[in-house]
């Protein structure tokens, strides 16, 4: 009983969405860098608007195929990462997410099983980064 108690203790965070910490103005930075783009990436990925609009200042990122894929749209429409060749343009992602050349190897870096699982690992990386 002991050994399901803890199994879930560190499975459901994941299965609800995680939680950040992100510094208020970063997070407000990256949400008007995505602000144009959303509207075309929910109805692409079929996203509820009321969690697709604010997913990222209120630090949720779910963990469903859909808000992967949403993510990966929004990286697209912002010039961060190309889904021609699976890969983020380093000075893009640095310059347009306000981030250390430290961060970008450890976080934009990740290898996924496709994507939108790329992405997906990579914001939550990023966003581990500023958990105080």
């Amino acid at each position: 009983m002991k050994i399901v108690s803890v199994a879930l203790c560190l499975v459901l965070p994941y299965a609800i969405g995680f939680t950040y910490n992100v510094p208020p103005d970063k997070l407000r930075y990256w949400d008007n860098l995505i602000e144009q783009h959303k509207q075309e990436c929910m109805e692409e990925n079929g996203i509820d608007p009321k969690v697709g609009q604010t997913f990222l200042l209120s630090q949720e990122i779910p963990d469903e195929e859909n808000y992967r894929c949403y993510m990966k749209c929004l990286a697209k429409a912002t010039g961060i990462y190309d889904t021609t060749n699976h890969v983020y343009l380093k000075e893009s992602t640095m310059t347009n997410l306000g981030i250390t050349e430290e961060i970008f190897y450890e976080c934009f870096q990740r290898d996924g099983e496709d994507d939108c699982d790329k992405v997906h690992s990579s914001v939550e990386c990023l966003m581990q980064k500023f958990i105080v």
